[in-house]
């Protein structure tokens, strides 16, 4: 019976410490005028998002019509975000409310009602921040 013969583990080289990557150079300033009458226009989150895609754009060689494109989206999504938020605020709806934390001793609604309401709604979780009625399967924002 042979046995093979036992040979010394190989040293591991240790492999080169990875060079890190710079990060990418900051956006130019958009120039002064244009800041100006976007201020003026009450643009302020296509303000803020100027330079960087006007950088990225100048770089790729976008078409003008795209650059105008996402500057006018980043602006409406902004302008939701900001409508979402106000709207939230002033609602003035008590904060962390769920289903779980609901006492239907403490409710005047009827208790086959609750319980109704509590099996209509899918949990927000697995939809967002919004709802769905399992009875019209119609979305509800929260």
């Amino acid at each position: 019976m042979m046995t093979a013969p036992v040979m010394d583990p190989v040293e591991a080289v240790p492999a080169p410490a990875p060079t890190p990557v710079p990060p990418p150079p900051a956006a130019p300033p958009i120039p002064p005028e244009l800041e100006a009458v976007l201020k003026r226009m009450r643009f302020p989150y296509l303000r803020k998002a100027a330079p960087e895609v006007l950088a990225t754009a100048r770089s790729q060689r976008w078409d003008p019509p795209e650059v105008v494109r996402i500057l006018l989206d980043e602006e409406i999504k902004g302008r939701d975000d900001a409508t979402r938020r106000n709207h939230r605020r002033l609602a003035q709806l008590p904060s962390g409310k769920t289903f779980d934390s609901w006492k239907e001793a403490d409710s005047s609604i009827p208790a086959p009602t609750q319980h109704a309401l509590k099996e209509c709604f899918v949990p927000a979780r697995l939809f967002g921040s919004r709802f769905r009625c399992r009875a019209c399967w119609g979305w509800i924002r929260g």
